[in-house]
């Protein structure tokens, strides 16, 4: 089951999965061009949306997708939740054509964040939760809770493939060098693809590698000021 991941904005991704049937899923659409470009170039036929939280650039295209498309669309359950949102969801199945979708409620970087699992090839569609070796700042929730998200993250199947909301591998690559050079020194760029997974991210992302909050939150403040 392929997924792309397409460049949108300055550095978002765009995610869209799709089946040999031709059905697909938009998640996180900024810029709607990308994905009706890439839908009509494949003539695939979008089954849905998922939102995996509701900061405008994980949303701004939504409505442009609805004007040429009639589907539904799926975002955490908040009473923040913008119109467009036919089904809230917190923890639990979600239904869309074909597509074996679970949501996960995991706020910290938004105090309504989801995660979504395509659960037949273990695809985690994590929004801004975490990123290749880092993790999302904290916005409109608590420190405690991001935290608390994260170990639960890490409790999914270690095979599972990643798909971030945001490019940031240059500046965390550059972070992580900073923090601790012996260790990152074998890791290049060149060793970070588009998707990561779960093993990967176990082993060298600082911010799963803390045994505490109090260490975590240390580090998270300093990657909140590097340049």
């Amino acid at each position: 089951m392929p997924v792309e991941i397409l460049k949108q904005g300055t550095d978002n991704w765009a995610h869209i999965l799709y089946k040999k049937n031709g059905a697909a899923l938009a998640i996180d659409p900024l810029d709607e061009s990308v994905y009706l470009k890439f839908l009509e170039e494949k003539n695939l036929r979008l089954a849905g949306i998922l939102c995996t939280h509701y900061h405008p650039d994980h949303i701004e295209g939504v409505e442009g997708i609805l004007k040429k498309y009639s589907v539904p669309v799926i975002g955490p359950n908040t009473f923040e939740a913008p119109s467009f949102v036919t089904q809230k969801v917190l923890d639990g199945p979600v239904t869309i054509d074909e597509f074996q979708i679970e949501s996960f409620f995991l706020p910290g970087h938004s105090k309504s964040h989801c995660l979504y699992q395509e659960k037949t090839k273990n695809l985690l569609f994590v929004g801004d939760i975490l990123f290749h070796l880092g993790c999302g700042r904290v916005f409109d929730c608590t420190p405690d809770i991001l935290f608390e998200s994260l170990q639960e993250l890490k409790e999914f199947p270690i095979s599972s493939e990643i798909f971030v909301g945001h490019d940031y591998r240059q500046a965390n690559l550059r972070f992580c060098n900073e923090i601790k050079p012996k260790f990152y020194a074998s890791l290049n760029l060149g060793d970070l693809d588009k998707s990561t997974s779960l093993e990967m991210e176990l082993w060298w992302n600082p911010f799963l590698k803390t045994n505490s909050f109090d260490e975590w939150w240390e580090l998270r403040q300093k990657r909140n000021t590097f340049k």
